[in-house]
């Protein structure tokens, strides 16, 4: 059972910048615009009979999208990144699986995974095979950012949450990170480091490894996610990347003026 759903959700003229010293952008307008569409794709399984039910009733897929479009080149290089967050996702955490080369395809081969498994294993009582993601625009000027996450349970003790924040130009779509913004990378890692101690309650002199972290040598280091919002950066570390699966998703904001003051001020 496939339920597909599309309408507009948002328009966006891309027309501003980032302010501040924390950026390299320049201080003109953008004149190109981009715009966004809701895109929803509802899939039951096939043991589901009751057309009430919903996909946290019964497990299957359930991915809420937002895709860009207007300038084609541009939405193509948006709506491609966005779309291998969830097949990358959909494949699963082994780095030998074969990824799809669509969102349908992912799909299909997710629910057969599911079926080959309930044949092999007739009586687990793991629960149904479950995926479910969403994309939000985060900011939308003359960067685009969008969160993602997806959820996926195949089995087992529970099920696993990633969560991506790609950016990009709007003039042109390519993706751009922080590194394209901060002048002095050793200042954006020290104010990262104060930040993330506040939100785990760590002062600066606590130990990451009796915390519960997994920070080698208890060196501090950026999480592999860090997204860009109107107000500063967000650094996301998933679960299992710094420590257990208990932590969940860790996420912590970092206001511009923090990641190009902090060494200053620690002066």
């Amino acid at each position: 059972m496939i339920r597909e759903l599309h309408h507009i959700a948002l328009v966006v003229t891309a027309c501003a910048v980032i302010a501040g010293c924390a950026s390299r952008e320049a201080d003109t307008p953008v004149e190109s615009s981009i715009a966004f569409r809701d895109s929803s794709l509802v899939v039951m399984p096939d043991t589901c009979t009751d057309s009430s039910c919903s996909v946290d009733d019964c497990g299957g897929v359930r991915i809420n999208r937002v895709l860009a479009y207007g300038d084609s080149a541009v939405a193509s290089r948006i709506n491609g990144v966005l779309a291998s967050t969830y097949l990358a996702a959909l494949a699963g955490p082994n780095p030998d699986a074969v990824v799809a080369p669509s969102i349908g395809d992912a799909v299909s081969t997710f629910l057969a995974q599911k079926m080959a498994f309930r044949k092999e294993f007739p009586e687990s009582a793991s629960g149904d095979w479950t995926f479910i993601a969403r994309d939000s625009i985060v900011r939308s000027d003359s960067i685009i950012c969008i969160y993602q996450s997806a959820y996926s349970f195949t089995g087992g003790a529970h099920g696993n949450t990633v969560v991506a924040m790609p950016a990009f130009r709007a003039t042109t779509g390519e993706r751009i990170t922080w590194r394209d913004l901060v002048r002095d990378t050793s200042v954006f890692i020290a104010a990262a480091e104060q930040a993330f101690r506040r939100k785990v309650n760590m002062s600066a002199t606590d130990s990451f490894a009796k915390a519960g972290f997994w920070f080698e040598n208890e060196r501090f280091t950026l999480p592999g996610v860090i997204g860009i919002t109107p107000t500063g950066y967000m650094l996301v570390y998933n679960q299992y990347e710094i420590a257990p699966y208990s932590y969940g998703v860790i996420e912590v904001p970092l206001p511009f003026d923090a990641a190009t003051t902090t060494q200053q001020s620690s002066k």
